[in-house]
């Protein structure tokens, strides 16, 4: 019964990090980066060890100049890029490189392919 309610748990937590990523990416696709912010914030939250979620946190983080915070949540999402194939980084890559910080995301994604 436990193992249910975690696996529930989870489930939810999964479908609201991707609605959060989501939404964050129509902000952030319609030039509003600020409006994007919290919902890269709470899908980061929810999954903390998951590059489709750390990298558009963490690329916004660094975009806003705050790299004390920004580049701690890069180098937390290095390791486990690096296990993925080259279909999944190539995923990535598809963001819209529009400012120094996203052009440096990709570039620290090439270095992991």
């Amino acid at each position: 019964m436990l193992r249910a309610a975690k696996a529930r748990r989870e489930a939810e937590n999964e479908s609201i990090a991707r609605y959060s990523l989501n939404r964050g990416r129509i902000f952030h696709l319609e030039f509003k980066p600020l409006d994007a912010f919290p919902y890269y914030a709470e899908a980061y939250g929810l999954r903390p060890s998951d590059p489709d979620y750390v990298l558009p946190y963490a690329g916004l983080l660094l975009s806003k100049g705050d790299h004390r915070r920004g580049e701690p949540v890069y180098a937390g999402a290095i390791p486990p890029v690096q296990g993925r194939s080259g279909k999944a980084i190539a995923r990535h890559l598809r963001e819209p490189a529009v400012t120094p910080a996203t052009k440096l995301s990709q570039l620290l994604r090439g270095v992991c392919h």
